[in-house]
C-alpha cells in the first residue's frame, strides 16, 4: 500500500539539498509549498509518496543529514490516500497558488500547536502576515476595509466562512463559521493564527505601522462568531 507523507521542513535557504535526498531514494514529491519567512529562513511543505520498505521515520532521518535543514515535523502520515495531501496548481483571481484540502490544513494546524506550543503559533501567524501583505501588493486597492472584505468574500466562496462583518474603518471584524476555528486544537481558547495573520499583514501594509488584529472571542470559546480587533502591537490577546 502507497504510504504519504506530509511533512514540514524548517530550511536556511532554499530548498534544492533536501530535494536532492527525494530523488536519491526514490521519494517522489507530489506537491511542494516553499515559504521563505526571512532572507535566512524557509518552510518547505512537501506532499511525498514512499518507494516501499521506506518509513516516513527512516525519511525524516535521512532529510535531517541534508544540508540547510533546522528542523522537520512530520504533519501527516497515512496509507492509500485518495488523494494527495497537497494537490494540483490553478490560478486564483491571476495568483498562481496552490488548491490545499482544508481538512488537511486544519489537521497541519493542530499538529504545529499541540506539537510547539507558543511557537508554532507565532509561526503560523507570521505565514499568514506575510500572505496578508502579498494579498495586498497583488490584490488590494489599499482602503483596509475593502481589502479585508475582498480577503473574507474568498474564504466566503471556499466555504471556508459562512458570513462575516467588517467595521466602517476596518478595525473590528466579526466572521460567523470560520472553520479554522472549529474542532480546536485547544478548545476554550482563541484559535485563528492563521486568518489574523493574513489581517494583520494587509492592515501593517496599508497604514504602515505594525499593528495586529486580536480574536476577543472565538467559537473555540463557545462564542457565537469570532471577533477581531485591530491594536497596535504590544497590546494583550
Amino acid at each position: 500500500m502507497a504510504l504519504h507523507a506530509l511533512l514540514c521542513l524548517e530550511l536556511r535557504g532554499e530548498v534544492e539539498g533536501p530535494l536532492k535526498i527525494l530523488k536519491d531514494i526514490d521519494v517522489k514529491l507530489l506537491s511542494l509549498l516553499h515559504v521563505k519567512l526571512d532572507r535566512e529562513r524557509s518552510l518547505a511543505i512537501c506532499d511525498l509518496l514512499l518507494p516501499e520498505g521506506l518509513s516516513a521515520e527512516e525519511l525524516c532521518e535521512r532529510l535531517k543529514a541534508a544540508e540547510g535543514v533546522r528542523g522537520i515535523y512530520a504533519l501527516r502520515v497515512e496509507r492509500n490516500s485518495p488523494v494527495p495531501l497537497l494537490t494540483c496548481e490553478f490560478y486564483f483571481l491571476g495568483s498562481k497558488a496552490l488548491i490545499v484540502p482544508f481538512i488537511l490544513v486544519r489537521e497541519a494546524l493542530k499538529s504545529f500547536y499541540s506539537e510547539l506550543g507558543t511557537a508554532g503559533r507565532a509561526l503560523v501567524f507570521g505565514i499568514g502576515r506575510r500572505m496578508g501583505e502579498a494579498f495586498r501588493r497583488i490584490m488590494g486597492t489599499g482602503r483596509l476595509r475593502e481589502d479585508i472584505e475582498r480577503l473574507l468574500e474568498g474564504l466566503k466562496a471556499l466555504g471556508l466562512c459562512e458570513e462575516y462583518e467588517v467595521s466602517r474603518n476596518g478595525h473590528r471584524v466579526k466572521i460567523w463559521g470560520l472553520l479554522e476555528c472549529v474542532n480546536a486544537a485547544e478548545p476554550g481558547k482563541a484559535n485563528s493564527e492563521l486568518l489574523r495573520g493574513l489581517m494583520s499583514g494587509i492592515a501593517c501594509s496599508i497604514l504602515s505601522r505594525d499593528v495586529a488584529y486580536i480574536e476577543e472571542r472565538c467559537i473555540a470559546k463557545g462564542n457565537e462568531y469570532c471577533e477581531f480587533k485591530l491594536r497596535e502591537v504590544g497590546g494583550s490577546r
